[in-house]
Parts: C-alpha cells; structure tokens; sequence
C-alpha cells in the first residue's frame, strides 16, 4: 500500500480588523426640553395634588389664662414675679392698695351716700306736707260736725216745743254728722298713718348714715392698706403690664397667668371645607421655625368668626372661617408647643384618607 505523507504547515489566517466605530454625541438640546417638560408636569402636578388633596389654615398657640383684674383703681407697690417664672397656688404676686383720687370719691360718695338720703329728705317732707293737709280737712270736718250737732239740737228742740213737726229734717242732719264722722275717723287713721312711716323714715336714716359713716371709715382703711394678690391657679406669668408705683386702672389687666398644660392651637379654615374636618381628625403643622408636628381637632365651632387681622389681606373685607381647636398628641408635643406662644403657624390635613 502506498504511504501518504501530509505535509505539516502551520496555517495563517488572515482577519480583517473592523474600523472603529465612532462615539456618539449626545443631544444636550433634546434631553434639556425632556427636563424642563419633566419639571413642569411634577410641578403642576404637584401644585394640583395640594390644591385638591390637602386643606390648609392658620393658627395660632394659645394657652389657657387668668387675667388680674380689678374691679376699682389700684396702685401696684411691687411686683413679685417676672414674665416666664412659674407660680403656684397661693403665692404672693404683687402688693398693691386702693387708689381713688379726690374726683373718685367724691363721686362715689355723692353716689352711695347723698343720693340715698337725700331721696329720705324728700320722702319726709312729702309726709309732712301730706300728714299737714290731712290735718287741715280733719280740723275742717270738725268744725262741720259741731255745726252739724248744734242743728240737730236745735231742730230737736223745735220739734219738742212743736214749732217743727217735720222728723225727716231731724233724719238728714242725722245722716249727715254720720257721715262726717265716718270721713273723720277715716283721716285720723290716715294720719295714724302716715306718722308710723315718717318715724319708719327717720329710723332708716339714721341707719343709713350710720352705714355710711362706717363705709367712709372702711374705705379709709382701705385705701392706705397695703394688701398682697395671692395666685389661685398654677401656671406661668405671662405679660405684666405695669411697674411698681404704677396706677392700674378699673378693669386693666395688671398681669395673666397661663397654664402650662392647657395648651392648644385655634385655627381658622375656610367654611367649604368643614365638610373634611372631623373631632379627632389628626392636623399636621408646621411652626415659623420649621419644626413639625401632630395635633388632633378637641372642638370645632358651630358658629364661624371673624378671621383675625393678621390673618387676612390688607383692604379686604373681613372673612368669617370656620374655628377649630387642636391639642397635642401627647404631652411630649405639647411641651414643644409652648416656645411658640401666639405665633401664627400652618395647619394641614388631607382632604381625603387613603
């Protein structure tokens, strides 16, 4: 058989190096307008998602308080507390006295002392005047009845002696000194009368001065002693109004008293949007400093109200909203709430649950 002998050589294959492929320029214009698209629908997107999903109001930090107030003028002699000190029932706030001035107290002296007796003095002098008339027609009614008597004695003896036989004269006359009789008793119980309430009158004068000159001496006392305003409730001093030796006058408030733990938020929303708000809805707000928190509605007013000034626009007229009040979630919350007393903050809630 014959032999095939394969030549061994090694074999080249030959490629072909493909050209390089070049980069791609991006299209800064193209994705530039993608952006600018993309903004504008996330932000009316996101401007329509508030204005239809979430209502908003403004509130304000409030803490129950008590006013100190007096009911007449007073001078404050010193001022125990300052403005943020906490307070317990029973401690001393400030020292004060009565102040009235010389127009004061003579008004007021006019008024509860004068006028009273003055109205007696009147009252007196009509009885006496009334009691003097009485005696007059009484002293008339006299006279009348002597005359009225001597005639009937006269026509009695006419009779006797025959010159008069007519009886029915005798029946008139008889009639008659009745009749004054009756009248004249009827003035002496009148004037019986009339004598008990004038002595009544003098009595009560005589008290009246009596508790007049009493209230005199009292309120002397009064007006120069020195007396100390003792706390009722616990809480924090709010605004003090006045400094030592300062006058207050009827009906100003000298200082307030607020409770700590007492506070809440009064919010203002716009009457359409009470049908979305509900007691123990819970409200986000948002405070002037950025912080956040959670609140829930305690109260929500049947009647609407003014919205307070700095609320509103300027040259607008005055807008009525519904009232609600938020209390903290917990005590923690609330605690947080009082740094932020009487400022205004955001309130917000979703219109609707998801």
């Amino acid at each position: 058989m014959k032999n095939f002998n394969f030549k061994s050589k090694t074999s080249v294959i030959k490629t072909l190096k493909e050209p390089p492929k070049a980069k791609q320029k991006i299209n800064w214009q193209k994705w530039s307008w993608i952006g600018i698209l993309s903004a504008i629908v996330l932000f009316s997107g996101f401007r329509i998602f508030n204005g239809v999903a979430i209502l908003r109001g403004k509130g304000q930090v409030e803490l129950e308080k008590q006013a100190l107030t007096f009911t007449n003028d007073v001078k404050i002699l010193d001022i125990l507390v300052e403005e943020g000190q906490e307070v317990k029932k029973g401690d001393t706030l400030f020292l004060y006295h009565n102040e009235y001035n010389d127009i004061g107290n003579s008004i007021r002296h006019s008024y509860n002392a004068k006028k009273p007796i003055d109205w007696i003095e009147r009252e007196r002098l009509n009885l006496k005047k009334q009691i003097a008339l009485k005696n007059i027609e009484k002293d008339n009614l006299s006279s009348r009845l002597k005359f009225k008597k001597d005639e009937f004695k006269h026509q009695q003896d006419l009779v006797l002696l025959g010159v008069n036989d007519i009886e029915y004269t005798l029946t008139s006359i008889e009639s008659d000194i009745m009749r004054i009789e009756v009248n004249r008793k009827i003035l002496k119980e009148e004037i019986s009368f009339l004598r008990r309430h004038l002595y009544r009158l003098r009595k009560q004068e005589e008290e009246m001065q009596k508790l007049e000159s009493d209230k005199q001496n009292f309120e002397t006392v009064m007006i120069n002693e020195i007396t100390p305003y003792i706390a009722l409730i616990d809480g924090i001093i709010g605004n003090i109004n006045f400094s030592p030796n300062e006058v207050c006058y009827e009906k100003q408030d000298v200082m307030t008293i607020h409770q700590r733990e007492n506070i809440s938020i009064r919010a203002y929303f716009d009457p359409e949007l009470m049908g979305h708000l509900a007691i123990n809805d819970v409200m986000q707000i948002q405070f002037p400093d950025g912080m956040k928190g959670l609140g829930r509605i305690s109260n929500i007013y049947i009647s609407t109200k003014e919205l307070p000034v700095e609320f509103q626009s300027k040259y607008e007229p005055i807008q009525r909203n519904v009232v609600i009040d938020i209390m903290p979630i917990t005590e923690e919350e609330g605690a947080r709430w009082i740094n932020f007393y009487k400022m205004t903050v955001d309130v917000s809630k979703l219109k609707y649950e998801l």
